[in-house]
């Protein structure tokens, strides 16, 4: 084992002593390196035998691996922490929209319209792990990041063995409970709770004050969030549904995403059409062609949409809305524009010259507008 560790080779090792801290967040921390580009660190003091240690190689090396748009993507991991301790460490990204826990928590409200393509996105991101045989074990809010535009990013992966506490014994699966062996079926459990939460900003068994209560509550009496709560009967099936005494009666993620994908849950938990059509392009799943005028299609509906905020009094209050707004607008531009929509070329080209203002930022966009006059767009 300890030859395994000395000669393992992976293009993901990183020296962390490279590294600054940032803040710190229990065994969390964000850091930046040189340039000052920020990563989330996590470090496992557990993890301090051989054995485990070898584990922990064997993880991160099948974590490398991973490319979805919902998973967290791995920059690189050590054997040795920031401070040069023995306790390995992984980077992610950061959550620079933060994480799904503190924004319904702090009733951001621009979240609220996003809710269908958080949900629909942690189901896409969690079938495309139990296609890969992976089992998350503590899937939950906080290990739910956002990005700069509110899309959900799935984080935590390959943490199963983490200590069931106050903060996570609500979204764990009455057989892990009960300490049984435990399914893919697991997931669909932990989801649902967080879809309850999500959906109705209730925080489930708020009431109990110890572990053994709670644990009392779901494994014995079978009790469960009150669906009162929930309007829709559809989704009050589904919820039902997922968390579900019986492991095998619980449906699997391709199942959810199947459902979600119905204009019955858009229209129940907010969002438009095309901001749909536009989210699944970025997974490459259907016609490059159609994608590519998804794509197109919201860039569009956002740009008209940061007009329209544009226009108020108050712009100055909904300055880093709009701000994000046209960023994302920008990113969609740019990958129908990269998927061939050669208007989006031209059009991508024109806002990101009116976002970046630096010499070397421009380069770029002017290049996309060469493109598309190439190609014979007439605009440009």
């Amino acid at each position: 084992i300890r030859n395994y560790i000395h000669e393992y080779k992976s293009n993901y090792i990183i020296d962390l002593s490279n590294f600054k801290k940032s803040f710190k967040y229990k065994n969390a921390y964000h850091i930046k390196d040189q340039k000052g580009k920020r990563y989330c660190a996590k470090t496992f003091k557990k993890c301090k035998t051989p054995i485990k240690q070898k584990a922990f190689l064997q993880k991160m090396e099948a974590y490398s691996k991973l490319n979805n748009p919902v998973i967290c993507p791995l920059y690189g991991f050590c054997l040795l922490d920031i401070n040069q301790k023995p306790f390995p460490t992984m980077l992610t990204k950061e959550s620079k929209g933060g994480i799904l826990f503190s924004s319904f928590k702090h009733s951001v409200k621009h979240i609220y319209a996003k809710r269908h393509i958080i949900m629909y996105g942690i189901a896409k991101g969690m079938e495309y792990l139990h296609s890969q045989k992976i089992i998350h074990g503590h899937l939950k809010p906080s290990n739910v990041y956002l990005d700069e535009f509110c899309f959900p990013q799935i984080a935590d992966i390959f943490t199963s063995d983490a200590p069931i506490n106050e903060n996570n014994i609500i979204y764990i699966a009455p057989e892990i409970l009960l300490q049984q062996p435990y399914t893919q079926k697991a997931d669909v459990y932990s989801y649902a709770i967080m879809f309850y939460e999500v959906l109705t900003e209730n925080i489930p068994y708020l009431k109990f004050t110890n572990l053994d209560e709670i644990k009392d509550f779901v494994t014995k009496m079978n009790i469960r969030p009150d669906l009162s709560y929930v309007k829709s009967e559809s989704i009050r099936e589904l919820l039902s549904r997922c968390w579900s005494v019986d492991p095998e009666s619980r449906p699997d993620f391709s199942e959810i995403v199947t459902l979600l994908m119905k204009e019955e849950m858009m229209n129940e938990l907010g969002g438009t059409k095309v901001e749909f059509e536009g989210y699944l392009a970025l997974f490459n799943e259907r016609d490059e062609k159609e994608d590519a005028q998804a794509l197109y299609n919201y860039a569009i509906a956002l740009k008209k949409g940061y007009k329209e905020l544009q226009k108020g009094d108050d712009k100055k209050d909904k300055y880093s809305l709009i701000n994000d707004q046209k960023k994302l607008a920008a990113k969609m531009f740019q990958k129908a524009a990269d998927k061939g929509h050669i208007h989006a070329m031209y059009k991508y080209g024109k806002l990101a010259l009116d976002i970046y203002y630096t010499k070397d930022k421009k380069e770029k966009p002017i290049n996309y507008i060469k493109m598309a006059a190439e190609k014979g767009d007439d605009s440009a």
